[in-house]
């Protein structure tokens, strides 16, 4: 259950990042040529759209939270908190998005790093056992059964 839910964490954090490194080695090889065009607007939107982005996400959250909560049971209470987390990893990696197709376009790599900071934000976000036993406030015997598999 714990294994299934942090691979899909690291994958869509993974996603973003390969997106990003290829996109950084056709920009960094010649490989594409961008219009160059934009810039200005990218540099506006971009960190507008990150800070509604990261917003959104701890606000989804913390929202949904209470009904994975009131779910019977370890399985149920995975499954629910799974779902939360996959609309606030889609919160994240929005603005990540942005910040590549940016890049693409503009051919302006610092807007990877941008996409970096966000993999590094989703990666250090996922809950660790304990954490995650904590936050779903498990019972003891729910907390046995998450530690043990």
């Amino acid at each position: 259950m714990y294994k299934t839910f942090r691979i899909i964490n690291l994958a869509i954090a993974g996603g973003l990042f390969v997106f990003s490194a290829v996109t950084f080695f056709l920009l960094s090889n010649g490989l594409y040529t961008p219009s160059g065009e934009g810039m200005e607007t990218f540099q506006n939107v971009v960190p507008i759209i990150i800070v509604l982005g990261i917003g959104a996400s701890y606000f989804v959250t913390k929202k949904m939270l209470p009904s994975a909560l009131k779910e019977k049971g370890l399985k149920n209470k995975m499954r629910s908190f799974q779902k939360i987390s996959i609309i606030k990893l889609a919160l994240l990696e929005a603005p990540g998005l942005l910040a590549v197709v940016a890049a693409l376009l503009t051919g302006e790599i610092q807007f990877l790093f941008i996409a970096l900071a966000i993999v590094i934000v989703m990666i250090i976000g996922i809950p660790t056992r304990e954490k995650l036993a904590d936050m779903l406030k498990l019972s003891p015997g729910e907390k046995n059964e998450l530690m043990s598999k």
